[in-house]
């Protein structure tokens, strides 16, 4: 059987479409920073990127057409989105709220931590909205996660320091309780029962107090350290009595 004869030909054609197609993605790459970056007032971009698709290309097929304004709207969405998000880490690194948190935070445990820090950080990622609001959506989204988890990097320490802070207290607390619980002629193990139970529910409070609304931060192990530091003091306190 012989070959179609219009074969060569169409797969010519096709061949010479991908082709072309790809010098375009390359041309647009250059025309990118040069044409549509230069837009005063980032709510106009996409009316920028139509009229230059239609200046530029207008003499290809209307699907070519859409696909390189697709493709364009995604390069924007992707350049200025990371350079907002970058914006936006910076600024909050400068911050004169986020740094009078840290720096207290060293010194001890912050009264209304989570409310402080949860409300820096909400203020940034606000920002971020605003100013990449009418950029690809995906895009948008993809980068503002980004952003988000640098940002919880940043500040997850402090969180840290604060429950270690909290921590201490913890223990303190039970020491001084279980002394004049005891002192008063409260028997031992009523004394530590409920010396444990006061403790643990102030140190429970502080880290609820500590958590932001916008990370899912788990202080279930340093609880747990909670527990063994008052039960060996417990153990202590108790072997000294026997001795």
């Amino acid at each position: 059987m012989s070959k179609s004869p219009h074969c060569p030909v169409l797969k010519k054609k096709k061949n010479n479409s991908e082709s072309r197609f790809n010098n375009l993605g390359r041309d647009l790459q250059i025309q990118l920073h040069q044409e549509v970056l230069q837009v005063i007032g980032e709510e106009l971009f996409l009316l920028q990127v139509f009229c230059l698709v239609h200046s530029r290309f207008g003499k290809l097929s209307e699907r070519t057409r859409i696909l390189i304004f697709l493709l364009i709207r995604v390069m924007v969405a992707t350049v200025r989105c990371d350079e907002i998000a970058n914006e936006r880490f910076g600024c909050l690194t400068s911050d004169a709220e986020w740094l009078d948190l840290e720096n207290d935070v060293q010194a001890g445990s912050v009264l209304g931590f989570g409310k402080k820090l949860g409300s820096i950080v909400e203020v940034h990622m606000e920002e971020y909205d605003k100013e990449a609001v009418y950029f690809d959506e995906a895009v948008r989204k993809a980068k503002r996660q980004l952003l988000e988890s640098r940002i919880l990097n940043l500040v997850q320490p402090a969180f840290q320091k604060n429950l270690s802070h909290l921590r201490t207290k913890a223990l303190e607390k039970f020491k001084t309780g279980l002394d004049q619980s005891l002192e008063s002629g409260k028997g031992f193990a009523a004394s530590v029962r409920e010396t444990t139970e006061s403790s643990l529910s102030e140190f429970n409070q502080g880290c609820a107090d500590s958590v932001i609304k916008q990370a899912d931060w788990d202080y279930s192990k340093i609880l747990e350290k909670v527990r063994r530091d008052i039960e060996d003091h417990a153990l202590s306190v108790r072997e000294s009595k026997l001795t």
